[in-house]
């Protein structure tokens, strides 16, 4: 070896060849189409006449939810708050009552 001439470890060509593949990797992975990640599932459309009974309930719309631990719903109930964070599943039989600041039932839905 020259005197002059550096000597990179090998450690350094396991770095570079990591680098270059990196290089090529990441850029051609960006361009790959993710289809369950590219379109959101919206729900089905379900009438409030289906399912949960929603229509029947409509007379409890600006109650206090309270209002609902006396009625004998078909399926499960879930009230959504303001700004509350909600899973996407969709239920037929259950009751969405949606709710405003002070607990009072603005909208009554199957899902």
């Amino acid at each position: 070896m020259s005197r002059f001439a550096p000597a990179f470890p090998p450690a350094h060509s396991r770095w570079l060849a990591l680098i270059v593949a990196l290089s090529v990797v990441v850029p051609v992975s960006a361009c790959l189409r993710h289809p369950a990640a590219t379109q959101p599932v919206a729900p089905p459309d379900v009438s409030d006449t289906q399912e949960c009974g929603a229509a029947g309930l409509s007379d409890l719309v600006g109650q206090h939810f309270s209002a609902l631990a006396g009625v004998d719903l078909r399926g499960a109930l879930r009230v959504l708050h303001p700004m509350q964070a909600m899973t996407m599943d969709f239920s037929p039989s259950r009751l969405n009552a949606r709710v405003d600041q002070s607990g009072m039932i603005r909208n009554l839905t199957c899902g």
